[in-house]
């Protein structure tokens, strides 16, 4: 299991419950929840944009909390606020697309949130978001300077 997998948290509970049958092989159905939360970048070329996307892109999510605290009893997660905030480094899904499985948190407008690196240019997004569990939140980035093109 590699580190993406291994990050994403999910909980079930079920009380007093009995299995279906009375036959030893039979199981109780759980219904599990994500805890965590996902977070997508999607690179989509501007009208202006020349080109194809190069190779080297890198996706990276600042200012982020890796780090939580667990109730087990209520399957609750929530940022450890002495555990800092680190920069993530978004997993390539596609030649175009960017994901991580991150701490549900809210993130503040201090510094940028994305930055998305290729051909030496660094693209900057900022903005304010609040990350909820169990949810997918997607960013749509549209370059329309391509890194090759110089002024």
């Amino acid at each position: 299991m590699g580190g993406y997998e291994a990050s994403d948290l999910m909980w079930a509970k079920a009380e007093k419950v009995l299995p279906p049958t009375a036959d030893e092989n039979s199981s109780v159905q759980l219904q599990f929840n994500h805890m965590m939360t996902r977070v997508v970048v999607d690179i989509v070329r501007g009208a202006q944009y020349e080109g194809e996307l190069p190779d080297d892109i890198a996706v990276h999510l600042y200012n982020t909390a890796t780090t939580a605290v667990v109730d087990w009893t209520k399957g609750s997660l929530k940022a450890y606020s002495q555990g800092g905030h680190k920069t993530i480094t978004m997993r390539k899904v596609d030649g175009d697309t960017f994901d991580a499985i991150v701490v549900p948190q809210f993130i503040e407008r201090r510094t940028p949130l994305v930055e998305i690196t290729m051909g030496g240019i660094a693209y900057l997004l900022e903005t304010s978001i609040s990350l909820r569990p169990g949810k997918q939140h997607t960013f749509t980035v549209t370059l329309n300077t391509s890194p090759t093109k110089r002024r």
